[in-house]
């Protein structure tokens, strides 16, 4: 089976994304993985065997520079971007296509209907960068976010598979027009994967009867495991002074 992971900024910066890939490579069934990508600025990054990581044909740019463009300068690199991710779903047909956040799922609308007749690959969308106020009138029509956003109420309907890092942000979604599955995916990766590039130590200069600062990220709530780490903080089981921050 081949899959197409398609993300509109540099995977590289997305130990989800990275951990995802990781998890498909380690599967028997799967023979390749397109990582289709813009051509952005992004660190090395050591791939499994089975991965191919596609930039589409446009000059590389750093995140900020892109971030400084025109509307016109952006909505011509999104244009090759969806030119280059068309050329690639038609030569390789991969049976499963990651669409990751609002940008992939326009492109897709864009060149759904120029396809090979008969292929129609199985759709899993997952977004983890929710658009609360994507633009109305004239000035949504000419932002390419807000296009991205219109283009969920199309795609939902078609999709095997939509994933949120946290299920409150459903309310965000279509969620009555999604046929396939839906399921939460907390965004961080397996302990093994994190392993490969990391190991917990302590700071250089850093002595062991220090306190063992923790950064909690992400919304307070049930579930989240803000209320473990303060019975943890206060337990006494603990051989350091844990600090919330």
């Amino acid at each position: 089976m081949k899959i197409a992971v398609v993300i509109r900024s540099a995977p590289e910066s997305y130990p989800p994304t990275l951990n995802a890939i990781s998890r498909w490579c380690a599967d028997a069934s799967v023979s390749e993985v397109f990582v289709f990508a813009p051509n952005i600025e992004s660190t090395a990054w050591d791939y499994p065997r089975q991965v191919r990581r596609i930039v589409c044909n446009q000059a590389l740019i750093a995140v900020d520079a892109q971030m400084r463009l025109s509307a016109w300068a952006k909505f011509r690199r999104f244009l090759g971007y969806t030119r280059s991710l068309f050329q690639l779903l038609k030569t390789e047909q991969p049976e499963f296509v990651m669409l990751i956040d609002e940008g992939p799922v326009l492109a897709y609308s864009w060149i759904r209907w120029l396809l090979p007749r008969g292929y129609q690959p199985a759709l899993w969308y997952h977004n983890h960068d929710v658009v609360e106020n994507p633009g109305k009138g004239l000035r949504g029509l000419l932002n390419l976010t807000a296009q991205g956003v219109r283009a969920q109420r199309w795609i939902f309907p078609k999709l095997s598979a939509f994933t949120l890092p946290a299920s409150e942000r459903q309310r965000f979604f279509p969620m009555p027009l999604l046929r396939g599955l839906y399921a939460e995916i907390p965004n961080c990766p397996d302990v093994a994967f994190y392993r490969r590039f990391f190991q917990p130590n302590c700071a250089p200069g850093a002595d062991r009867s220090d306190d063992f600062r923790v950064i909690f990220q992400g919304a307070i709530g049930p579930g989240h495991g803000l209320e473990a780490l303060l019975d943890l903080a206060h337990s006494g089981l603990f051989e350091r002074r844990l600090v919330l921050v």
